[in-house]
Parts: C-alpha cells; sequence; structure tokens
C-alpha cells in the first residue's frame, strides 16, 4: 500500500460523497464533494487532517500540507529485490535517500509525481520527470527529500512480479 492510498482513506473519511480522483494538475487529488450539503464540515476535517483544499465551484483541489509530507518515511529500508527493468527507478531511489533532506517547500513537486507514479506503477513517467524537478528543487537550494527515495523503495519491494521474468 502506498502513501497515497493511505491518504485517499484519510480523505474518504472526511468527505465521504462525491468522486475522488488523482489530479492530473498540480493537486494529488480532485473531488466534487463541495456539491453536497455537508461540505463546509467536509473541508474543517480535511484540514484538521493536514491537507490543503482549493475550491473553484463544485469541484475541490486537495493536497497535502507540509507537516502531511514530512510525516513520510525517510528511513531507508532493506534493498528491494530488484528486476531487470527496476534498475532506473532503484537508482533514482538510492539519490534521494543519500541526499538525506527533510521534505521542504521546493521538493512538494517532486514528491506529489512520485506519489502519483508509484501509485499508477508507471516508472516511466517518474524517469523522465522527476530529474528536471529535483534539478529545480536543488537551484532553489534544498535538499533532496529522502522519504522519495523511501517511496520508491517501498514500491519496488511491493511490486507485482513481471509476467515472463519471475
Amino acid at each position: 500500500m502506498s502513501a497515497l492510498s493511505a491518504w485517499r482513506g484519510l480523505i474518504r473519511a472526511a468527505a465521504p460523497r462525491g468522486f475522488l480522483r488523482r489530479d492530473q494538475g498540480d493537486g494529488l487529488f480532485v473531488s466534487d464533494y463541495p456539491r453536497f450539503p455537508e461540505a463546509a464540515a467536509a473541508t474543517a476535517r480535511l484540514l484538521r487532517a493536514g491537507f490543503s483544499v482549493s475550491l473553484r465551484g463544485t469541484l475541490a483541489r486537495i493536497d497535502a500540507s507540509l507537516p502531511l509530507y514530512r510525516s513520510l518515511p525517510a528511513a531507508p529500508p532493506p534493498p528491494p529485490p530488484l528486476k531487470d527493468d527496476s534498475l532506473a527507478v532503484y537508482c533514482l531511489g538510492l539519490r534521494f535517500l543519500r541526499c538525506g533532506g527533510a521534505v521542504q517547500s521546493p521538493c512538494l513537486p517532486l514528491l506529489r509525481l512520485t506519489l502519483k507514479c508509484l501509485d499508477n506503477g508507471d516508472y516511466a513517467r517518474l524517469l523522465r520527470e522527476a530529474p528536471p524537478l529535483a534539478a529545480r528543487a536543488q537551484r532553489e537550494g534544498a535538499v533532496l527529500p529522502a522519504a522519495a527515495g523511501r517511496l520508491i523503495f517501498d514500491a519496488l519491494q511491493n511490486a507485482p512480479p513481471v509476467p515472463g521474468k519471475e
């Protein structure tokens, strides 16, 4: 189970009505819970749970707050079993772990992308889009977050076997 799955559960508990989808933009999730009468209470529960909410009409963009991003695990796990097609992803995770930084605001787009790609199993997108985001964060003076590496390692360890490559 990924961190995004756990956060999805927290969001669903706070706002049980309406759809909840992974956001294709700058947030983590999008929902139409504001169209229901209990929307104000749901927003208050989301804020108390550590999420930020941006309302636009009957849609809400939901993202994790900086403290919630900082709660992501950063300690290195045991090395995952490597498959042929996961070596580059493993190396990316190792890079983040070796930087060993805490979560800082300039790294939020990188963490958001990591969570979305791992939740979707889209390693190709992660390998394509994470390095430029990491470079941008470093240009802004941030140290890359070890939590991103830990998330990658956890995903590699829990990945289902690739047919024909066992």
